[in-house]
């Protein structure tokens, strides 16, 4: 017997969630309508790509605004079923059969929203993603778990703040937008969810040439996030230069006595580069 099945006015069709692909799909029209009308925040905009529309119910409230919307869906059934949703919209809709982490946004469509309620499996990779795709994007609004939303927005001294925070807010700024009770969602899953609103900062943090070195920096600051940065890069720091390094550091608010997590992302930024200056 087949059993959570997407059925109703909130749907564009009806369609059995599959665990492997970890589908809970938001059943509750309202809060659909609100996910859509926060597209407004980031007017004028035309063009909306949509991480894993599964049975189409926010597809079809993005049409309903007026943009052209990409449906990038990994499900074969619901990549097939976008199509009787897409003979109502034949100019407004498109459909891209393919993983999202494998997928390469149009470049020519640099003002496009990325907007979804994404697999909670894979949170943290669609995040990074987006990261890396930034240039093909304005912003994103996006269904997290609500502990996830909260570390991505947590600000630095917090117990939630972690190397994610650091890599998403050097390039974004994040808001927690709406708590999403689990009991929304068919079936429901086992946290609560909460959208994000990421907009786009202006500079990028790091180059990809430094992105490799700049994960592995961080990897060591919050591996002991809660010693001392004189510790902390010992090994990075010879002593017989350390009392430059740091004191070149000063007006920045970095002290050798400061601990990882209380260095804001910009600062995390500002050390990064002063350490691999010094090792080069």
């Amino acid at each position: 017997m087949k059993k959570n099945i997407a059925r109703g006015k909130t749907f564009a069709f009806e369609l059995e969630t599959q665990k492997n692909l970890g589908q809970h799909f938001l059943n509750h029209l309202p809060t659909i309508q609100k996910i859509a009308a926060l597209t407004d925040h980031f007017a004028p905009i035309s063009q909306a790509l949509e991480i894993g529309p599964g049975s189409g119910a926010l597809t079809m409230e993005l049409l309903k605004k007026g943009l052209n919307v990409c449906a990038v869906e990994k499900d074969p059934r619901a990549a097939a079923l976008l199509q009787t949703l897409q003979k109502s919209y034949p100019e407004k809709l498109s459909i891209a059969h393919e993983d999202i982490l494998k997928y390469q946004p149009a470049a020519d469509l640099a003002g496009q929203l990325c907007i979804g309620n994404i697999p909670y499996y894979i949170t943290s990779d669609i995040v990074l993603w987006f990261i890396e795709k930034m240039d093909c994007f304005t912003g994103a609004i996006l269904m997290v778990q609500d502990e996830v939303a909260t570390r991505l927005a947590s600000p630095s001294g917090s117990k939630e703040y972690g190397r994610i925070s650091v890599r998403v807010q050097l390039q974004c700024s994040v808001e927690k937008a709406m708590f999403v009770p689990a009991k929304m969602f068919s079936p429901p899953p086992k946290v609560d969810s909460a959208v994000i609103i990421l907009r786009k900062k202006p500079n990028p943090f790091v180059s990809v040439a430094e992105l490799k070195k700049f994960e592995r920096f961080t990897a060591v600051l919050f591996s002991a996030r809660r010693k001392m940065l004189r510790r902390v890069l010992a090994a990075q720091i010879k002593e017989s230069t350390a009392a430059g390094f740091w004191s070149s550091l000063e007006e920045t608010g970095i002290a050798p006595e400061t601990r990882p997590d209380a260095l804001s992302p910009e600062q995390i930024l500002v050390l990064f580069r002063s350490v691999d200056s010094l090792l080069h």
